[in-house]
């Protein structure tokens, strides 16, 4: 929307386009949300298997500070 336009004054179609591109914005949050979502949960997964198998603590460690990184790196 242009800088001092006023909405009563702007042509329907354009208002449209707006909700438009705010609507995808939106889906587009929530969609990237639900990537989030997946990831963490398979995080959760990963982590509980390798903190079940890995008894030494050097190997827990080395475990957490790659999956850290990687979420770094995201």
């Amino acid at each position: 929307m242009a800088t001092g336009t006023d909405p009563a004054k702007r042509l329907r179609s354009d208002l449209f386009t707006e909700h438009v591109d705010n609507t995808h914005s939106c889906q587009q949050v929530l969609k990237d949300n639900m990537h989030a979502l997946d990831f963490l949960q398979f995080y959760r997964r990963t982590m509980a298997r390798r903190l079940g198998k890995e008894k030494n603590s050097e190997n827990l460690a080395g475990t957490q500070a790659r999956y850290g990184q990687y979420l770094q790196d995201l």
